[in-house]
């Protein structure tokens, strides 16, 4: 059996730490958007009508950073995935994930 790269799993493991870490991110600003208040009318008036669109431009920016930045993390877990003898972290597009 040949030796572990102790260095490659250690790497992994910050690597899928970060991964994670952005996921939570991620969701949570998906929850900020979804707890925005939505436009509604009371009686006769038009209520709340930038609340969701200001949550959303706001989160934007941030959400494509954190998108971006794990899908790098993801190809970086990869590259050392093989050394550390660890399954690689598979990207599914989304029109495959049902």
């Amino acid at each position: 059996m040949s030796e572990r790269n102790y260095e490659a799993i250690g790497r992994c493991v910050v690597l899928r730490k970060r991964i994670e870490e952005n996921l939570c991110a991620l969701q949570k600003i998906k929850s900020e958007i979804v707890s925005a208040d939505s436009p509604f009318l009371l009686d006769g008036r038009l209520c709340g009508s930038h609340s969701l669109v200001l949550s959303i431009e706001t989160n934007a920016n941030r959400c494509r950073e954190l998108l971006d930045e794990t899908m790098q993390l993801v190809s970086e877990h990869n590259q050392h995935a093989v050394a550390a003898g660890l399954n690689a972290i598979h990207v599914i597009p989304e029109s495959e994930t049902f």
